[in-house]
């Protein structure tokens, strides 16, 4: 998880929640304890999320011919493609290796992240 993810999620959380007069606070000006509280939010709510994108069964990810993300029995994460050689069991990583299913231990898909936009300065 990156800290960009956990910064965006936090000032959006912040934002959303906290407010004077009726109006919500804008970042900048909520101090550092109510963005560290944000902050502490936003890794537990993104780390949660993060986990229950893993798969276990490996059986599942034949039907998405795409990219995923593996990670290996041996404690290794790699991307893999499906799109594996003719008459052969397993996957291709992006170095051109086979991966057998047997040393598979979860995949995920390769998460669509919006098109970068650009923020508006005022």
């Amino acid at each position: 998880m990156t800290d960009a993810r956990i910064e965006a999620a936090a000032k959006a959380i912040a934002e959303y929640v906290y407010e004077r007069n009726g109006k919500p606070l804008k970042w900048e000006n909520m101090g550092d304890n109510r963005q560290e509280v944000a902050r502490c939010y936003a890794r537990v709510a993104l780390e949660a999320a993060d986990a229950v994108a893993w798969n276990t069964d490996i059986k599942k990810a034949r039907g998405f011919r795409q990219t995923i993300v593996v990670h290996l029995k041996n404690g290794n994460t790699t991307l893999a493609n499906n799109e594996f050689p003719q008459g052969e069991d397993g996957w291709v990583d992006m170095m051109g290796g086979n991966i057998a299913e047997a040393d598979i231990e979860a995949w995920m898909l390769i998460p669509r992240f919006p098109a970068p936009r650009n923020e508006v300065k005022s």
